[in-house]
Parts: structure tokens; C-alpha cells; sequence
């Protein structure tokens, strides 16, 4: 591992400034960046920019091979002073970065200390903050920590070659502070929008139904008809229909169908639902395929191999099914070709517009090489391209095969490569019909409220609402789809907290067997109006461990503000809201959802039953406002 101190001097070079006055820039003999490449005699040398942005400070680091002969970037570290000893946090948070696997959390700053993150890093110091966190995914594979004061950014090369005087830019580090957490990550969202010139679709407010939690990959033809029937007869105004996985012959050959789905299987489902009016939407496998497709076979150079050229196949079962996975190979241009083809087909010649693109994780190399071996080498068909290079150009070969104007939803991702290609951002764990995952998604979704309508639209997943009762012998036998004793109260625990999120609205149960008041939920999250901001108001204490997500949420929708209060524990609670204003308190009016509420002062007291929630409206109110005013003064059990 070779070390160089940065020199912080130059004409492209400006200094670090104090910020705020919380924190010093580091001396440059406080800057260090460790460098570990290949050949051990390669030399690298550092040199970092740093530059005010809009009251921020954007870190850009550039390595360059110094050596007369190539060499290759196993990694890097760098660390510098963030924080000074008198301005410790009490507290400090790390933001989500991986479908349901990194959920936004609090941690006390040694516990923080052993947690890495590629999003941001949030420290609370005595009612001020300060923040760091990427803006850019461009190339590396890069984590945030912090460490005593310190930060520490970390990144793997992935043996990237690196020509003799050719200069790597590290992704961009943006440290900024303020008295407003919210402000400071709603601040983080728009640099990033802007440092990767996203321009999102209009938004949608989708409605509908989708196969996936109820009937697996095993659903029939006979089963999406009655469903989509009973459907519109529920909702008259749905407007899509999700066809989710199992339509494919084998993953990866995606212009084939299963046999009893033939002939032209898929073009005829999506003419019937759009023969309905809805939109059609479909899932797919964006980043794997099967061992055993015809893709595979036909095409191995579309795939990723190992050091000895054999294809990277990962044995795993799947719902009882061993299934053996492959790895599309991003860096062939061909595997490009392939997939922007299938998309133009599955768009232009069958007709759907909605594409739930899954997996993505298994483009980043950290993840692949979690399922086939820590140690095993990956080799793609072009070597100068990192996994976040590749799944870039992969993105926006399938981009290009739907079209610009189609929905394009991201799903299981590791969430930074993805922004400026996908529409929509699935931005929690896959639901079940449990309050133990009703809490885990929760808690996800809440996290990264901050992305919402700025960088992507957040999908917190589907509307399922059924218990024992509402199921046959045609679901899935997944023992988690198993809805069990889920009551009429939790079930609409979670359909208030799709309602407050602003992405579709899609239950994925029975819809034939249904009983009518848990069909009244989805009437209700359909009808509600989509939320343009939301933020959690009670984060800070909450997110200490997965089944731990805020109970107050406050929501924008359509120039009104909503406040959602959930009791997520298993006793009765009182919450007390500080921050109101008399004009506040007198619109104040229950919309939805159980318990009782009284108004004292600036403050209402809301009393809830266990897993119980309640939604207010409060019409013309400032959520700009109420949001920094309000705060939970106790929750009392």
C-alpha cells in the first residue's frame, strides 16, 4: 500500500475553509490517501480539488500512475479530520445505499465507527449537523466512515488498469453543515441531481395490481384475467397492471416465454391490459441470467467469467428450486445490444411501458463475488471497466431499448449507480404480509426520504393486506407470503404508510378473494393524493436496529400537509407533537385510522392501540414550516 500526503496548494487547488464554524479544514499534513496497486513498485501520486458549492464544499481526488509502465488500483484510503474534539456528536447517522440490505440507522459515534456506507454520513452536534456523503457513483465502488472525529473514505480499484501518467478521479466527497438535518439531506439530494444532471419523468401516480406476493412465478393466465376483472370492478380509475417473474422460459431469455403461456404469450397479455386501459408492466432479471438459457449457451461471451475464462455461476435455491445463476457482462458492447433489444421488443412489439428491472445489485462486483466466492477473480470482456462502469452502460442500454418516456423502476439496487437512469427506486426490503416487515420496510423507506421527487421517485413496494382468511391454495407456498393472523389494524398500519410515501399504489394479494373491508384499504391508499415530500420527524430516536422505524411522518401532497402517527410496538402509546400553531390546530382533522387526539397549547396528544396508526389532514399549512417546528415531546406507553 503505497501513502502520499496531499499538498493543498496550486492554482486549481482552493483551500478548505471552516464551515460554519463546527469544523476546520484539515492541514495538508493531515491529508493522507493510501494507495495500494499492483505491480509493488508502482508509483502512485495524489492530488485533491476541493471547491465551494453553493455553501458546500465538493472533495474531488485524482490519482495518477506515476510509473513509466501500466499498473492496476486494487483500492485506496483516505482520511482527514471532519470534526473537531469539541464539537463531538452525540450521535450519528448513516444513510441507506442497498435495497433493504442498508436501511438508514443511529448509532452513537463509536458504534458508528465500524460502519460503512455509500451514501452519507450525518453527525448531530448540540442542535447543529454536520454532513458528508457522495455525489457521484461514476467508477468506484466507494464506502464513507466515521471514525473519532475523523472521516475515512475508502474504495475498491478493482484492479482497474491505469496507464503510465493516466489520472483517475475518486468519486466526489460533499461535506456541508447546518442547524436543519432535513435541510442539509434535501441540500445533499439536489447536489446530487445536479452533479449528475438528472432529469426526472413527471411524476405518476400509479394504481393497481401486481402478481408477484400473492402468486409467485406461478401464476396462470386465468389468475391475472379475474384478478384484473375484480380490479377494476374495486377501482374503476387503476390504471396498471405488473406482471411480475416467472414469464420467461429460463432468466435471461427474455424474448421466450414458458410453454404454457405460448403462443406469443406475453404480447397477448399485454394487449388485454391495455385492452382494459391500464398500463402493462412487467419484471425482469436485469443483471443475471440462468446457466441453462439459451442466452447462456448461445452467447457466453455476454457473461462474466472467472480467472481460468469460465463462466461465474452462483448454485442457489430459489422457493425449493436450485437454480444457477450467471452474470451479464456489461463491458461487451454485444450484451448491450441484447438488451436494448429485448426492451424495444417487450416495448414496441408487446406493448408494456412499466419495467420493474430487478437485481441490480449483482452488477457491483462486491455482491457477485458474495455468491460465487470472496477470493474468486472476475474477469470481464473489456478489463479497463470497474462494475459501476458496467452497470452504467448496461442501464442505459436498457434505458434506450424502453424508451425515454416508459417507467423505468429500479429494484434490489445498490442505490448510487442507478440515479440518472431509472425513474423510480424501490427503496426498502420486498414486503410480506407481517408487522415485522411492515417495520424493516418502513424503516427503509423513511430513511431515504430525502430522494423523493429530487433524485428518484421512492417506491416503498406493494399494498398487501390479507391474513388467513383472505388466502387459498393457489398462493405462493413461500412460508413468509403467509399472511397468518395479520389483523384489520396492522393491515392498515401499512397502508397508511403507502398512502403518506408518494410511489404506486399496487396490491399484490387475491383481489378475487379479498374480504371487502381489506379491499377498502386499497381504495384508500388509492384515493389518497401522492406526495410530493415527506420526512420522518422523529428520526433521531428511532433507527437503532432494523424493527425500530419513526412514528411521525409529516407529508406534502397536492399544497396540503398530512401528519401520519404510527404506533409500531405491541402496547398502547401516547405521542405528544410539539411546534403547532393555533391556525395548525384548528384545521387539524382526522382522515383515517383509529385513536384518540386532544390539543393542549402548541401541542396534540395522540393515543393509539397497539400497531395501530392515524392519519391527519392539516389543510394549508406550510409543510416547509410545520416540519422544522414540529417534534415528538414523549411517547409514553
Amino acid at each position: 500500500m503505497h501513502q502520499s500526503r496531499i499538498t493543498l496548494a496550486g492554482a486549481l487547488i482552493a483551500p478548505l475553509v471552516f464551515l460554519s464554524g463546527l469544523h476546520a479544514a484539515p492541514a495538508s499534513d493531515q491529508v493522507t490517501v493510501r494507495i495500494d496497486g499492483t505491480p509493488g513498485d508502482a508509483v502512485f501520486r495524489s492530488e485533491v480539488k476541493v471547491r465551494d458549492d453553493n455553501g458546500s464544499s465538493r472533495i474531488q481526488i485524482g490519482i495518477t500512475n506515476a510509473s513509466a509502465s501500466e499498473a492496476r488500483l486494487k483500492g485506496w484510503v483516505v482520511e482527514f479530520p471532519w470534526i473537531g474534539p469539541q464539537d463531538s456528536p452525540d450521535l450519528v447517522s448513516t444513510g441507506g445505499w442497498d435495497m433493504g440490505r442498508s436501511e438508514a440507522r443511529v448509532w452513537t459515534p463509536k458504534e458508528a465507527g465500524k460502519v460503512e456506507t455509500g451514501s452519507y454520513v450525518l453527525a448531530r452536534q448540540a442542535g447543529r449537523y454536520s454532513l458528508a456523503g457522495f455525489t457521484t457513483w461514476r467508477v468506484f465502488n466507494s464506502k464513507l466512515r466515521y471514525d473519532g472525529g475523523r472521516l475515512v473514505v475508502t474504495g475498491d480499484g478493482e484492479n482497474k488498469i491505469v496507464r503510465p501518467g493516466e489520472t483517475l478521479a475518486l468519486e466526489v466527497v460533499r461535506l456541508a453543515t447546518g442547524d436543519d438535518w432535513q435541510d442539509l439531506l434535501f441540500d445533499h439530494a439536489e447536489a446530487i441531481a445536479r452533479e449528475n444532471r438528472i432529469r426526472l419523468n413527471p411524476p405518476r401516480k400509479d394504481v393497481g395490481w401486481a402478481t408477484w406476493d400473492y402468486y409467485g412465478r406461478s401464476w396462470s393466465y386465468d389468475q391475472v384475467m379475474s384478478n384484473m376483472n375484480k380490479l377494476l370492478e374495486i377501482y374503476p380509475k387503476a390504471d396498471l397492471l405488473q406482471i411480475d417473474g416467472g414469464w420467461w422460459s429460463q432468466r435471461g431469455d427474455y424474448t421466450q416465454v414458458r410453454e404454457n403461456l405460448e403462443p406469443d404469450g406475453m404480447k397477448r397479455l399485454g394487449t388485454l391490459i391495455r385492452g382494459r386501459g391500464l398500463h402493462a408492466g412487467i419484471h425482469l432479471d436485469g443483471m443475471r441470467g440462468d446457466e441453462k438459457a439459451n442466452v447462456a449457451k448461445d452467447h457466453p461471451d455476454y457473461f462474466l467469467k472467472n480467472a481460468h475464462g469460465m463462466m461465474l455461476v452462483q448454485s442457489a435455491l430459489n422457493v425449493g428450486e436450485k437454480l444457477d445463476y450467471t452474470f451479464f457482462d456489461f463491458s461487451n458492447p454485444a450484451a448491450c445490444d441484447y438488451f436494448r433489444n429485448v426492451l424495444s421488443t417487450i416495448r414496441r412489439d408487446w406493448g408494456f411501458d412499466y419495467f420493474k428491472i430487478d437485481f441490480l445489485r449483482y452488477g457491483v462486483n462486491q455482491f457477485i463475488q458474495s455468491s460465487v466466492g470472496a477470493d474468486t477473480e472476475i474477469v470481464p470482456h473489456d478489463p479497463s471497466l470497474t462494475s459501476f462502469e458496467r452497470i452504467h452502460r448496461g442501464l442505459a442500454a436498457m434505458r434506450e431499448g424502453m424508451g425515454r418516456d416508459a417507467y423505468f423502476l429500479g429494484c434490489s439496487a445498490v442505490f448510487g449507480p442507478t440515479f440518472g437512469h431509472v425513474d423510480g427506486l424501490r427503496v426498502g426490503a420486498d414486503i410480506n404480509p407481517s408487522v415485522k416487515q411492515y417495520r424493516k420496510c418502513a424503516l427503509d423507506a423513511l430513511g431515504n426520504f430525502y430522494l423523493h421527487g429530487k433524485v428518484v421517485y421512492n417506491d416503498a413496494d406493494y399494498l398487501v393486506v390479507r391474513a388467513r382468511e383472505d388466502q387459498d391454495d393457489t398462493r405462493v407456498k413461500a412460508p413468509n407470503k403467509d399472511g397468518r393472523d395479520l389483523t384489520l389494524n396492522e393491515a392498515e398500519l401499512w397502508t397508511h404508510f403507502v398512502a403518506l410515501c408518494g410511489g404506486p399504489r399496487l396490491n399484490s394479494d387475491n383481489l378475487i378473494i379479498l374480504r371487502e373491508k381489506r379491499r377498502a384499504l386499497f381504495r384508500f391508499a388509492a384515493e389518497f393524493p401522492t406526495a410530493e415530500r415527506y420526512v420522518p420527524i422523529d428520526f433521531w430516536s428511532h433507527a437503532r436496529d432494523e424493527s425500530d422505524p419513526p412514528c411521525i411522518l409529516l407529508t406534502q401532497a397536492r399544497g396540503d400537509v398530512y401528519l401520519g402517527v404510527f404506533n409500531w410496538s405491541d402496547e398502547a402509546a401516547s405521542f405528544v407533537i410539539d411546534g403547532f400553531s393555533p391556525s395548525n390546530l384548528e384545521s387539524l382533522a382526522k382522515v383515517s385510522g383509529a385513536g384518540e387526539h386532544e390539543s393542549s397549547g402548541d401541542s396534540v396528544t395522540i393515543r393509539l392501540p397497539a400497531r395501530h396508526s392515524t392519519i391527519f389532514k392539516l389543510a394549508g399549512g406550510s409543510f416547509d414550516h410545520l416540519r422544522k417546528a414540529l417534534s415528538l415531546k414523549s411517547p409514553k406507553s
